[in-house]
């Protein structure tokens, strides 16, 4: 098989939307479909190619434009988000953003569970991640589009157009995405560089590209594939298919199916797991502007889905890789059809990551010594310490929810009656906190040590029982908030508790009005 990598970096914002449609909103895509790509290359090759080549580049399958997909920070291809993987919706998130040198998101293995081999007990409430790239080393690639509102200018005055408003969104600015580009190894070696020469260059790609929209730049790619290859064992019963790009497939009555079968798919006679399986689907009519109307409409099963089968006798995984590496079903030339066979990110309950790279980030300049200067300096600072204060107490709230939660199930009161501290006893801490001229000693003293402490040792509702799978460590609320507390810096301490405190008494007082409810 011949193959050619590319980077695609956008020069200006692309719009790429999700369907064809004249009117209603458009949402973007957060990757650059094959087929746009196959389009852009077909724009200034087709003319030139006899009929025979033409076929076999643009329409037999034999070669394969595929989905640019986004790079990570540390410039590593980003494969959709397998949809078996699943965090705690109020616990931990799976996704952070690192903030050490720059922003960028890393996963957190510890807080996701693979639902094709374990799962969360029943008490807990499973969320599936469905969004987003992920690259091996863990790094998380999540697009944000951009939105431009819009208006129909008359050609005759120059005016706008009177209920003509109209919004794109795109792709943004300097975002990078790296593609394959794929031909068996009966295309002719003259031909396959033909193609590879005409895609290194810029493109115009995408909707509206006569104006500000759809310029990029493709160039031979400076990062390397990942080898989907490598496997711990050579025979297996067990097939899971992680698909890397929409699947189009065809049931033996030529209808569009979403439940494929081994047959459908080319592989040894088996069953489907629909336990261990995951899918979620999409359709849509492509609308081809050569042709200037819509092609066929297509029904697929969409990129991160997981397939899962099991095969009726052992098979030579690798002629199972073999037979299915140049993709499977409709529109391959288009890039659809591409997965992952056994892939090791998928083969623990928790994904095992590759490390990381060090990304070299070049100095800042010095700020310049002026008063305009240190005054814009140190608002950032404090916008920033501010957004981190903000996300400690929502973490702080999510947690205390759950006290809550834990200490009425173990008491067993029945819904409405609040078990813990009450809505006055958190506004205490709130004023405590607003106090002037309090250090952050004098807090802590005045909330836990003194004789008069707000959250006394043997407080009937601060010492109220509580139990966390996540912290058996923890049996109190004064145990909690004093561990919170302690943990906590002298200088965030007064502005991280009075928000806490804040919040917190809005969910002691909802607590309470759930009875108010059921009584009404």
């Amino acid at each position: 098989m011949q193959k050619q990598v590319f980077t695609v970096t956008l020069l200006e914002d692309v719009i790429v939307s999700q369907r064809a449609a004249m009117i209603g909103g458009h949402n973007s895509l957060d990757y650059l479909p094959g087929a746009t790509l196959l389009g852009a290359c077909a724009a200034r090759l087709y003319a030139q190619l006899s009929e025979q080549q033409a076929y076999t580049i643009f329409h037999s399958g034999q070669v394969r434009f595929g989905n640019a997909l986004p790079l990570s920070d540390t410039n590593r291809f980003g494969y959709p988000m397998p949809l078996c993987w699943h965090q705690q919706k109020s616990g931990e998130a799976a996704i952070v953003v690192n903030r050490s040198q720059v922003d960028f998101k890393q996963l957190q293995a510890k807080n996701l569970l693979n639902y094709q081999l374990e799962k969360y007990p029943e008490r807990i409430q499973p969320q599936q991640l469905r969004s987003g790239y992920i690259a091996l080393d863990g790094r998380v690639t999540q697009p944000a589009p951009n939105l431009r509102m819009k208006a129909a200018i008359d050609p005759k005055t120059g005016r706008a157009i009177i209920e003509q408003l109209f919004g794109y969104t795109s792709l943004p600015q300097d975002m990078r995405f790296g593609f394959i580009l794929e031909a068996d190894k009966e295309v002719p070696k003259t031909l396959f560089n033909q193609v590879v020469e005409t895609l290194n260059s810029r493109l115009q790609i995408g909707r509206s590209r006569s104006a500000e929209y759809g310029n990029v730049m493709v160039a031979n790619a400076d990062w390397t594939e990942d080898d989907k290859t490598r496997q711990p064992e050579t025979k297996t019963q067990e097939i899971t298919l992680w698909l890397l790009s929409d699947l189009a497939l065809l049931d033996k009555w030529g209808q569009p199916t979403l439940l494929p079968t081994t047959q459908d798919l080319g592989l040894p006679d088996g069953q489907l797991v629909l336990e261990k399986t995951f899918i979620r689907s999409r359709r849509y009519a492509p609308f081809n502007s050569h042709y200037r109307r819509r092609e066929l409409e297509r029904t697929l099963l969409s990129m991160g889905s997981v397939l899962h089968f099991a095969l009726n006798k052992p098979t030579e995984i690798q002629s199972i890789i073999k037979k299915l590496q140049a993709g499977v079903g409709l529109y391959r030339q288009a890039g659809l059809g591409q997965l992952w066979v056994n892939p090791l990110l998928l083969r623990t309950p928790q994904p095992s990551l590759e490390t990381a790279l060090t990304v070299e980030t070049a100095r800042a300049p010095e700020p310049p010594n002026t008063p305009l200067a240190k005054w814009l300096l140190a608002h950032v600072v404090q916008t920033s310490q501010a957004q981190v204060i903000e996300e400690t107490a929502e973490k702080w709230i999510k947690t205390l929810r759950l006290l809550y939660r834990s200490a009425q199930l173990l008491t067993s009161a029945p819904e409405g009656v609040l078990v813990g501290p009450s809505p006055t006893q958190w506004g205490r801490v709130l004023e405590l906190a607003k106090t002037p001229n309090l250090t952050a000693t004098d807090i802590r003293t005045l909330l836990f040590t003194d004789e008069r402490a707000i959250c006394k040792k043997h407080d009937p509702d601060w010492t109220t029982q509580i139990f966390l799978e996540k912290h058996k460590d923890l049996q109190n609320f004064r145990q909690w908030l004093q561990q919170q507390v302690e943990a906590t810096s002298d200088e965030e301490l007064p502005i991280l508790l009075s928000q806490v405190a804040r919040r917190a008494v809005s969910l002691a007082r909802a607590q309470e009005a759930k009875k108010t409810v059921s009584n009404g």
